[in-house]
Formats: C-alpha cells, structure tokens, sequence
C-alpha cells in the first residue's frame, strides 16, 4: 500500500508540474495572440491609409490627365494661329 501511495503522489506531482508548464505555455500562447492582433489592428490602419493616398494619387493623376488634355487642346490652337499668321 505504501508504494501505491509514493506512486500515486509522484504520478501527481508529475501531472501538476505538467499542468503548470502548461498554463505557462498557455499564457505564452495568449500574450503572443494579443501581440498579433496588434500589429494586425496596426496594419489595418496602414492599409487603410495606403488606400486614401491611392485614391489621392488617382484623382490628381486624373487632374493632370485633364491639365494635359488641355495643354494639348491650346497647343494646337496655338499651332493653327501660328499657320494662319504665316500666311
């Protein structure tokens, strides 16, 4: 009976030594999950960020688009003027 005791109380203090490593991995495991739903949050926000300056960056190249257009339109105006006062 003794030994089934001694056994029994090492079986037991194997298993809580075990079930504490475990907690310890566990809250490992948690701290490093918070760790990534930060630095996840953070990327969202600079994703969120890159696509408002996309976004900027595509209406002022249509701007530019439209500025060029124009350019075009006043350098054949000038053109024309220029033939018509060379005749």
């Amino acid at each position: 009976m003794r030994r089934e005791t001694a056994r029994s109380k090492v079986w037991t203090a194997r298993l809580e030594v075990w079930t504490a490593r475990l907690e310890v991995w566990t809250a490992r495991l948690e701290v490093w999950t918070a760790r990534l739903e930060v630095w996840t949050a953070r990327l969202e926000v600079w994703t969120a960020r890159l696509e408002v300056w996309t976004a900027r960056l595509e209406v002022w190249t249509a701007r530019l688009e439209v500025w060029t257009a124009r350019l075009e339109v006043w350098t054949a105006r000038l053109e024309v003027w220029t033939a018509r006062l060379e005749v």
